[in-house]
Parts: C-alpha cells; sequence; structure tokens
C-alpha cells in the first residue's frame, strides 16, 4: 500500500511540475515560494497528527495529501498568472493528454509483467500514431 501511495503521488507531482516551471519562468518565483510556506506548517501538522493517529501509513497519506494540494495550488496559480480561459485549459488536447497519464498508470495494478509489456506496447504504438496524425495534420495545415 505504501508504494502505491507514493507511485501516486509522485505521478501527481509530475504533473505539478508543469505549472511550476511556467511559474517560475514567468519572473513569478515569489508565487511558488509563498504557496510553499503557506503549506509548510500545515503540512508538519498533518504529518505530525495523521503519523501519531494511522503510522507511517498516515505519514504517506499526508505526504499524498500535500502533493495534491500543492498541484491544484500551482495549476491554480499558473491558471491566474498567465491569464487562461477554462477553454484552453479544458480543450480537447488537454484533456485527452491528462486521460492519456492517468491510463499510463494502469499498468502499476497489474503484477504480471507480461501483461504490462503487453500493455505498455500498446501505449507506445498509440503514441506512434497519435503523433505521426498530428504531424500530417499539421503538414497539410502548413
Amino acid at each position: 500500500l505504501l508504494l502505491q501511495i507514493f507511485s501516486f503521488g509522485i505521478l501527481i507531482n509530475c504533473l505539478a511540475h508543469i505549472p511550476f516551471t511556467l511559474i517560475q519562468s514567468g519572473n513569478s518565483a515569489r508565487t511558488t515560494a509563498f504557496i510553499h510556506c503557506i503549506q509548510f506548517p500545515l503540512f508538519v501538522s498533518l504529518v505530525w497528527w495523521m503519523t501519531l493517529k494511522f503510522g507511517v501509513r498516515g505519514t504517506a497519506l499526508a505526504w499524498l495529501i500535500r502533493i495534491s494540494v500543492d498541484s491544484i495550488l500551482m495549476f491554480g496559480a499558473c491558471w491566474y498568472l498567465r491569464k487562461w480561459s477554462l477553454q484552453t485549459i479544458f480543450s480537447r488536447k488537454a484533456i485527452f493528454y491528462s486521460l492519456l497519464i492517468v491510463v499510463g498508470y494502469i499498468p502499476s495494478l497489474f503484477r504480471e509483467i507480461e501483461v504490462r509489456a503487453i500493455y505498455y506496447s500498446i501505449m507506445l504504438l498509440s503514441m506512434i500514431y497519435i503523433v505521426y496524425r498530428e504531424r500530417i495534420s499539421n503538414e497539410i495545415k502548413s
């Protein structure tokens, strides 16, 4: 259970690097620093309480909660600072790639290496097809 919590948290944390990098590159490093300074005492309190209440699993869940809140705040700050519209965020492409990331996480639920290999092969072939189709589509437009 601990490794599943951590793997899901790492997935969320990887996604949070996108808005974090956009905010940092937009000369708004103070925003990310402010978010992290506000989170720190709340996170320490949460870790303390959940560790006492639930042990090591509580600590892992507290970390997952912090990563999730951090991601939401980073995406919100990026949306606010970059003046994105909701149409941009919820475009077909954005939803498709978000679902693709979630679907890519599914093989971690299987123990058999053969099932994972088949799944990842199908995913790889699908991605090659999508990139090829997108490239052809862009060449036709220009």
